[in-house]
């Protein structure tokens, strides 16, 4: 049977250092990350006895910077900081999960680590074994970090999180720009968008929602936002001004989700009064 030692509130701000090398899209992404992680775990500890992370997009640990050096990923950071009492970082790229899994061997030997390979939805699936489950004196919360650079997660894989009432987070940073288009997700492959939206789209809405890159993008993040509202999740998204070479949209949008009452809370302590609020059912 695991132990989970309750850990104590980190002091330090968990902002990544700053390199000039390093896109500055993947700059913000990361440090905006790291202030929800970090928001979370000072918000939840004080309540629960163990608080879990779960990444389902895990992908490379760090970023190669145009000087040749790494730059760690946002969740490395998490567990140099102890924040988490157990860690689970899904991957479907083999070779990926194999290099994640010689890094954490290597630098974090003893910690509560577990690395899934495979399929999404497999990895879902066998998920609820690994999460600890409330009950009497114990409470254990997770956080499922969900950093899209693609619909790659359907409506009925976040409803199964839903099942087992895990918390969100969700970056959405898309690739769109003069080539990759609205028109890939409407009409080149329109069963991936459909697989996000948990419905069908017909021609009036693709007519109405895919004009341009930004209307296409504000339009995926409402149907995500009355998705989880469904779900009965509170919702509290924002975008923020983002400026990319991959993304020709002018916003970025990051948004906290939970069936507690922590949402406005957590929010507030992550931008504080200089958010831009998102207003998703206007």
């Amino acid at each position: 049977m695991l132990i989970f030692k309750k850990k104590k509130p980190a002091n330090k701000s968990p902002e990544i250092q700053v390199n000039a090398a390093l896109p500055p899209d993947l700059i913000q992404q990361n440090q905006r990350l790291l202030r929800y992680i970090h928001s979370f775990y000072t918000i939840f500890y004080p309540r629960f006895d163990a608080l879990i992370l779960v990444d389902l997009f895990a992908g490379e640990d760090t970023f190669t910077l145009e000087s040749g050096t790494l730059q760690p990923k946002y969740y490395l950071q998490s567990i140099d900081e102890d924040l988490f009492s157990k860690y689970i970082f899904m991957e479907e790229d083999l070779e990926r999960a194999h290099k994640l899994k010689i890094r954490i061997n290597r630098d974090y030997p003893g910690k509560n680590i577990l690395i899934m390979e495979g399929s999404l939805d497999d990895n879902i699936d066998r998920l609820k074994p690994y999460l600890p489950v409330s009950g009497n004196d114990f409470r254990a919360a997770a956080l499922g970090v969900l950093n899209l650079d693609n619909l790659n997660i359907s409506f009925e894989q976040i409803s199964k999180l839903s099942g087992l009432n895990m918390n969100l987070l969700v970056s959405l940073r898309l690739t769109l720009d003069d080539v990759n288009t609205p028109n890939y997700y409407c009409h080149e492959n329109p069963g991936l968008l459909e697989n996000f939206l948990g419905r069908s789209i017909d021609e009036n809405e693709i007519s109405k929602h895919c004009a341009s890159n930004e209307i296409f993008y504000r339009f995926l993040v409402k149907e995500l936002n009355n998705n989880l509202d469904q779900l009965g999740y509170k919702v509290s998204g924002h975008f923020f001004p983002w400026h990319s070479t991959l993304m020709e949209v002018p916003v970025c949008f990051c948004g906290f989700y939970s069936k507690t009452g922590a949402v406005k809370k957590l929010s507030n302590k992550v931008e504080g009064r200089t958010h831009i609020q998102l207003q998703m059912f206007s």
